[in-house]
């Protein structure tokens, strides 16, 4: 399950994802979702796509969709837009790698981004599983075994702000609610914790890199 959830670790980490209810059941998607309403049976609609910049010029961008999200009774619609500046940049980019994704999965709109994650038994646990497994062949990794899947929208609040987006940044990038103090989720273990998840996805780059003969290696 390596490169599934690489894609799911890079797509998490980005949107700032509730993994159980928001990245595990996300469902391949296509223009029409995104033009018009969501039928009323889907989860939500994920796509690789070019959109027009107030400049004219065209950006490669990963759409999502949900049709209902925590604090959004309506639903929610995201974009985020492909940073890649140079070709290694790829591996780590979650646009670039969930375009190859579904462009080698051919999955059809509705069918599960992440089916080996979304159809077990024991929802998020091989995910949570996975996470520390990585997060083990990292040396600056402390502890593993105190990882929560709550670690993405914690981890990557707090590098946000070490970034130095601002506090309004960071509560549009993850959707809170304007009463939710989201950065309580902020505090030094969590710091450690974001710069930890860095090192997993170099980590686990070089890992699928090496064993691509094996197939998956957990």
């Amino acid at each position: 399950h390596m490169r599934e959830f690489m894609v799911l670790h890079l797509f998490c980490w980005l949107f700032l994802s509730r993994v159980q209810s928001e990245a595990l059941p996300l469902e391949a998607g296509c223009e029409e979702d995104f033009t018009g309403d969501l039928p009323q049976h889907r989860h939500s609609a994920v796509m690789v796509g070019k959109f027009q910049t107030d400049d004219g010029l065209w950006r490669k961008a990963l759409h999502v969709r949900w049709q209902r999200r925590k604090n959004r009774v309506l639903g929610s619609s995201i974009k985020r837009v492909c940073g890649c500046k140079e070709p290694e940049h790829k591996a780590f980019c979650a646009v670039c790698q969930m375009e190859l994704w579904l462009n080698e999965k051919h999955f059809e709109p509705g069918d599960l981004v992440f089916p080996s994650f979304a159809e077990r038994r024991g929802k998020g646990a091989l995910a949570l599983h996975q996470l520390r497994t990585c997060l083990g062949w990292v040396a600056e990794a402390k502890n593993p075994k105190f990882y929560t899947l709550k670690t993405y929208r914690a981890g990557r609040a707090t590098d946000m702000a070490a970034e130095g987006f601002n506090l309004g940044e960071i509560q549009l990038a993850g959707e809170w609610s304007r009463h939710m103090p989201f950065f309580a989720y902020m505090n030094t273990d969590v710091v450690d914790r974001a710069q930890e998840l860095r090192f997993m996805v170099n980590r686990m780059y070089g890992e699928v890199d090496e064993g691509e003969e094996d197939g998956e290696a957990l």
